[in-house]
């Protein structure tokens, strides 16, 4: 697979910084499965976090790394990652590429994105609104977002 622009394609979400696009239509049952595309560009981050729903990623293409179990996974093209209910987890993409993922986790999970994502377009760092929104939303889904020490601990450093 070629790299994706994500910004280029319609029903692509930015969900402060990591690209999503649902492929997969909600059942109206929140526990069901849904299946989404995620990006990860250069330099992006997701920080540490944990939330009740399972999560099953699938690399297609470009490297990441996964933290989970208290240390950072090298994953690849071909690399599964399977993140159990309620276990802390994060990603960081440090290659001068793209990776391209897919995700198999809930209706809930795809939601939420989709409350807290804007349409995909120019890259811009999250205004303080935006922050807040995604950490009032992510308490209302209980959602655990980490504090920034805990990100800082294995290396992940928010602006």
């Amino acid at each position: 697979m070629s790299d994706t622009n994500a910004e280029n394609n319609l029903g692509w979400i930015d969900v402060l910084g990591p690209q999503i696009k649902p492929v997969t239509a909600s059942t109206g049952d929140q526990s069901d499965y849904a299946i989404l595309l995620g990006i990860l560009g250069p330099n992006v981050v997701v920080p540490l976090h944990s939330h009740p729903d399972r999560e099953t990623f699938y690399v297609l293409e470009g490297a990441v790394e996964g933290y989970s179990a208290g240390k950072w996974h090298q994953l690849g093209a071909g690399d599964a990652f399977d993140v159990a209910p309620n276990k802390a987890h994060a990603w960081r993409n440090v290659s001068a590429r793209q990776a391209k993922m897919l995700i198999v986790t809930t209706n809930k999970m795809s939601a939420f994105f989709q409350e807290i994502g804007k349409p995909a377009g120019p890259k811009e760092p999250p205004t303080p609104d935006e922050v807040a929104l995604f950490l009032s939303t992510a308490e209302a889904y209980g959602y655990t977002i980490a504090q920034p020490s805990e990100n800082e601990a294995i290396g992940i450093h928010l602006s």
